[in-house]
């Protein structure tokens, strides 16, 4: 008798937890929506504990997925914020929308052509939201090419990582890179 309820003791404690999370992300996502409206990018996508970060960093990624979206409707386009969206998206398995998301972080101009090759990591996401290797080896060459820019040298522990886990989820990649980074 004891141990019948200890175990449902245990199960209701569990429910109770798993309940709680939730309501915990609709509660940071509600504080970060009121002022949404007069946020500005360097806030938003670039302050670790306001915006969409202080959702992704407490793990509500849907949230963040959420004011990511809300936010590109009323303020002007960022390519950093679609690809930040897709890879949201992609932690979530919405591979379909993370590709999409990808594809429109795409800079045009100027923004193409430098040595920072941002396009060409967005493709090499793309091409792995939708498991399309040769696109994705294409793309993450040129990256790989132009590993003296800072910005592809990071880029490429990911694209890395995703070439040698290519059939794995997104997830469970980021977690190893994770451990591997705190590890050192």
């Amino acid at each position: 008798m004891r141990l019948l309820f200890l175990i449902c003791f245990l199960l209701c404690l569990t429910k109770a937890h798993a309940a709680e999370a939730p309501a915990n992300c609709e509660s940071l996502l509600a504080q970060e929506m009121v002022i949404l409206p007069n946020t500005t990018l360097e806030v938003f996508d670039r302050t670790p504990d306001k915006g969409w970060r202080v959702l992704e960093a407490a793990k509500c990624y849907a949230q963040a997925e959420e004011i990511i979206t809300r936010y590109l409707v009323n303020h002007e386009w960022q390519s950093s914020l679609h690809l930040h969206l897709g890879q949201l998206q992609l932690r979530q398995e919405k591979r379909p929308n993370a590709a999409t998301s990808f594809r429109n972080a795409l800079r045009k101009g100027d923004g193409a052509t430098g040595p920072f090759k941002f396009n060409e990591f967005a493709l090499a996401l793309a091409a792995f939201a939708e498991h399309d290797r040769i696109a994705f080896d294409k793309n993450v060459a040129v990256v790989s090419a132009g590993t003296e820019n800072f910005g592809n040298r990071q880029n490429m522990r990911l694209l890395k990582a995703l070439a040698e886990n290519f059939d794995a989820k997104y997830v469970e990649i980021l977690a190893v890179l994770e451990k591997s980074s705190t590890s050192k």
